[in-house]
């Protein structure tokens, strides 16, 4: 009896224990929402095979030049910043695309200090949609006119209102896909416009 009874407790704490590592893994993918926000968009981990990874190109010695062959462009990476991904974004979010996480350990990081890249088809895309879909809760901000890699890109921020926090979006459409980047500081949010200067498109 306190066998069976032992068996059935070890069972119950592996299935937690599944549990809650499915559960971090979805916040720290989905990590642009607070608390308040939406719920993050579920995500399945790709191949080993379709994993992106850093291309070097000439430039500066040091460099760390990650090339997206997907999207078709380049950006120079601040130092021991890495990529993981692409994560498939769930069907329920609304617009098909991939995600693309950065930073020093980009698979174990999660919280809003998260920089990220997003890339799917230009159908069905709404900025207004895909701020919705990181926050629901937030306010509306307006939308900017910029230039990102020499292309007309426009950029949103997501966040403030009754969220202690605000992110920077920067898009681009291009081929008939859109490109979403959001480079900011792990520790104060705050953008890293040298990083996003650097994009380079093919």
């Amino acid at each position: 009896m306190r066998k069976d009874s032992s068996r059935r407790l070890g069972g119950w704490l592996v299935l937690g224990l599944l549990s809650f590592s499915g559960a971090v893994l979805a916040c720290r993918v989905g990590a642009a929402q607070p608390p308040t926000a939406s719920p993050p968009p579920s995500v399945t981990r790709p191949p080993a095979t379709q994993a992106a990874s850093p291309s070097p190109i000439s430039g500066p010695a040091g460099d760390n030049v990650y090339h997206n062959s997907v999207a078709g462009f380049y950006v120079t990476l601040p130092q021991g910043w890495q990529v993981a991904g692409p994560y498939q974004a769930s069907p329920a979010q609304g617009w098909a695309h991939e995600i693309y996480a950065f930073g020093v350990s980009p698979s174990a990081e999660g919280g809003p200090g998260a920089s990220m890249v997003v890339v799917g088809s230009a159908d069905g895309f709404s900025l207004e949609a895909f701020a919705a879909q990181q926050c629901s809760a937030c306010p509306s901000h307006p939308v900017e006119s910029t230039q990102v890699g020499g292309m007309p890109a426009q950029r949103l921020q997501v966040g403030g209102g009754g969220v202690p926090f605000s992110v920077e979006w920067t898009f681009v459409q291009i081929k008939g896909q859109v490109v979403g980047f959001s480079f900011r500081d792990p520790a104060t949010l705050a953008p890293l416009p040298d990083v996003l200067e650097s994009v380079r498109f093919e």
